[in-house]
């Protein structure tokens, strides 16, 4: 086999769709609860492992790169034959066939979505520049990141075509429930 005889699955760039989208999701989860780690003061007054704020950029980093490859794919995946416009203005791909198999209710999805890509940038820009932001100012942007985990989860269990998945709602299950654990941590040692 050469090179040249490669060819791409028809469906690679749906299956691209699917996994970066589950990956992203996973990563903001986790990124959320190591962070809600590190502000909870469960480990401690202040935690003093470095390595759990590294892990923390980490997830960030992978959510950012699995978003991106998630719209990306999008724009090669033929089935939904989206436009840059249709993944990044909300309320664009409001055309029920733009979306097959929707009655716009689709777009209202998407349009979750794309509102949780721009608070993620919101998020991951002003961390870019936490030292020049005052504290109280970064702190309360940077608890987007909840809404943002939220939307993606609406996003991926509607529109998602592993929405039924068990693993991956065991998965989810799993991710939830340690988050809300540690949530409740967090409340009672403020």
């Amino acid at each position: 086999m050469q090179f040249s005889d490669f060819e791409l699955s028809d469906q690679f760039f749906w299956y691209l769709v699917r996994s970066s989208g589950v990956m992203a999701y996973f990563a903001a989860g986790a990124s959320v609860l190591v962070g809600l780690l590190l502000s909870s003061r469960l480990l401690g007054r202040k935690p003093s492992f470095p390595w759990l704020n590294d892990l923390h950029r980490f997830f960030s980093s992978m959510l950012v790169l699995f978003v991106v490859v998630h719209m990306v794919a999008l724009l090669f995946e033929e089935w939904t034959q989206f436009g840059v416009v249709d993944i990044l203005v909300p309320g664009h791909a409001a055309e029920a066939d733009m979306i097959p198999g929707s009655k716009n209710e689709g777009s209202i999805r998407l349009t979750l979505a794309i509102i949780a890509f721009w608070l993620l940038v919101i998020v991951e820009g002003t961390s870019l520049i936490k030292k020049h932001l005052p504290k109280k100012l970064w702190h309360s942007i940077h608890l987007l990141s909840f809404p943002i985990l939220g939307l993606a989860a609406l996003h991926g269990y509607q529109m998602g075509s592993d929405a039924d998945n068990i693993v991956l709602l065991a998965l989810s299950a799993s991710m939830a429930t340690a988050l809300v654990m540690t949530g409740i941590g967090r409340l009672f040692r403020l």
